[in-house]
């Protein structure tokens, strides 16, 4: 602990980047177990709430088709319709989006592989040209070309979040079923690319959810990754509202849920591939649409009465619907880390 707060008060690490460190020990986690922090929280977010509520972050689904099949995933065998959103329906989206002023970011990825979609630079660059919303990608960055990455670094997308769970080959397949070497030539050489453009944008981050398979691998993870890409994070599984069961063996801790339950951070409402209004990407079969952007305004449904009232059930803690049967509203105490490298 003492070696973690010298490193992260040095003159390399601004003020604000010891607050990982901080929550990342036993007494921070102990105190965020209790019934008074339970209460200081609910009590700020029913502040927050009660004036501001609004969207921030939007997500809009390219595809739900994924190459991978990650074992901490329901993908694989999910029942929901599969497709790909056309581009009319994305630009009319995107200009819907783009006169709510709240929204500062647009994530264009949800239950699949982004990359897949061969209009997707097509749609990074509509948005960066026709709003002021930052852009935000989650891809496993396994089927790209020199080409396709060059197309990415001329496109003006803000931020790549790449899935890169296992620093070996063994832990990395057996985790997603896709090739290590191809993803890690592939994001090496992306890392080139920037460098040589001397380019700011987008951000790379690395992440890995921990399974049985990479549970040791945390800190070879940061050391691999130190000084090529702008963040790593690394964080324990979910149950994707009960689709999977990835239980943790070194670190069993973090299979054990915290005692209440907390608005939670994922909330943010999805647009998928085919227009449906949903409140969460965990919701990955559609259990919980509120509208469709083919025929209503965005905001028409994130005001109407059903949508309303199911957030303010939300924001008080209880858990309804699918999100009953998510345990990451009671993940608040959980390991994660999010820190310069």
């Amino acid at each position: 602990m003492f070696q973690r707060l010298k490193r992260h008060f040095s003159k390399k690490y601004p003020w604000g980047k010891v607050v990982p460190v901080l929550l990342n020990n036993k007494l921070m986690r102990w105190s965020m177990e209790t019934k008074l922090f339970y209460w200081a929280t609910m009590r700020r977010v029913k502040k927050i709430t009660s004036t501001f509520d609004m969207p921030v972050n939007v997500q809009i689904e390219s595809t739900n088709i994924c190459n991978a099949k990650c074992v901490m995933c329901p993908n694989p065998d999910h029942e929901r319709g599969r497709g790909y959103m056309t581009v009319e329906l994305f630009k009319h989206i995107v200009d819907d989006l783009g006169t709510i002023p709240s929204i500062r970011e647009l994530t264009l990825s949800g239950f699949g592989e982004p990359f897949l979609d061969k209009n997707l630079v097509e749609k990074i660059k509509y948005v960066k040209q026709h709003t002021n919303k930052s852009t935000l990608i989650y891809s496993n960055f396994s089927i790209m070309s020199e080409e396709k990455m060059n197309e990415i670094l001329d496109s003006g997308l803000d931020i790549i979040n790449i899935s890169f769970n296992g620093s070996s080959k063994e832990s990395y397949e057996n985790t997603m079923k896709i090739s290590f070497e191809k993803t890690l030539a592939n994001l090496n050489r992306f890392i080139e690319l920037k460098q040589a453009r001397n380019a700011t944008k987008p951000l790379i981050y690395v992440s890995c959810v921990l399974t049985q398979f990479n549970e040791d691998e945390a800190n070879r993870l940061r050391q691999m990754w130190a000084g090529k890409v702008d963040g790593v994070y690394i964080g324990p599984p979910d149950n994707w509202v009960g689709g999977v069961n990835v239980r943790l063996k070194t670190h069993a801790k973090l299979n054990r849920p915290s005692k209440f339950a907390y608005p939670c951070k994922l909330y943010y409402p999805i647009i998928n591939w085919n227009g449906d209004i949903g409140f969460c990407c965990r919701d990955y079969e559609g259990k919980e649409i509120f509208g469709n952007m083919v025929k209503e305004k965005f905001m028409d449904v994130w005001n109407s009465p059903r949508f309303v009232g199911f957030r303010n059930i939300h924001y008080s803690g209880k858990m309804i619907s699918v999100c009953a049967t998510c345990d990451v509203p009671y993940k608040r105490a959980g390991i994660k880390w999010w820190e310069p490298v």
